[in-house]
């Protein structure tokens, strides 16, 4: 598990965004709206403070340590097991695809 990198120090080594929905709209629309809305702010907050992320790590954080003065994007799946976010846990193209879209929105 990517714990390891943070030497079970999750909590202090990390920022965490926490993605709400209100399952309002039908079907996926809300919770594609909330996820947009998490990309467009989590590249806002790196960007904001010249931070960089490691896009191949990210992917694949179990077996590929970041590179030195990069950030991972992870799950709490990634971290601890959880299913969670699950819809990303369950559909795990979508969470490449957030993955990549942040990173798109990177300068």
């Amino acid at each position: 598990m990517a714990a390891e990198l943070f030497h079970h120090r999750q909590n202090y080594r990390t920022i965490s965004i926490e993605i709400c929905n209100n399952d309002i709209l039908p079907g996926d629309q809300d919770w594609d709206a909330a996820a947009d809305r998490a990309a467009e702010w989590a590249a806002w907050f790196l960007n904001s403070r010249g931070l960089h992320v490691d896009l191949h790590a990210s992917l694949n954080p179990q077996r590929i340590p970041p590179e030195d003065g990069k950030l991972l994007l992870l799950r709490h799946y990634d971290l601890t097991g959880k299913i969670c976010p699950k819809p990303f846990v369950d559909d795990p193209v979508a969470w490449i695809d957030f993955v990549e879209d942040v990173y798109g929105r990177l300068s």
